[in-house]
């Protein structure tokens, strides 16, 4: 996709791609978005898990740090706010 041109403005990862392959593959072509599991760990996990994974996904160094799909609606507001926070405090 990275390879489409100029026309492919970001490229949505999920959570069973490793985001340091993909980083690998296409960092600098476009921007990658994503890849925290949305099941496990924001719907599943428990808040330190959520924050493990969105440093991997910051780490790895995704531009737009994001679930790697869809959002459960019963997903905890604690792991949300725990997915925010973690954004917010990630120190390269």
């Amino acid at each position: 996709m990275a390879a489409c041109g100029p026309s492919v403005k970001g490229i949505s990862i999920e959570e069973k791609v490793d985001p340091y392959k993909a980083v690998e593959k296409v960092g600098g072509k476009t921007v990658l978005v994503g890849n925290v599991g949305s099941v496990k760990p924001l719907f599943q996990g428990t808040p330190e898990e959520v924050k493990e994974g969105v440093f991997k996904s910051c780490d790895a160094g995704f531009n737009i740090i994001s679930s790697g799909c869809g959002i459960a609606p019963a997903t905890s507001d604690e792991n949300m706010r725990a997915f925010v926070e973690a954004v917010k405090n990630f120190k390269h």
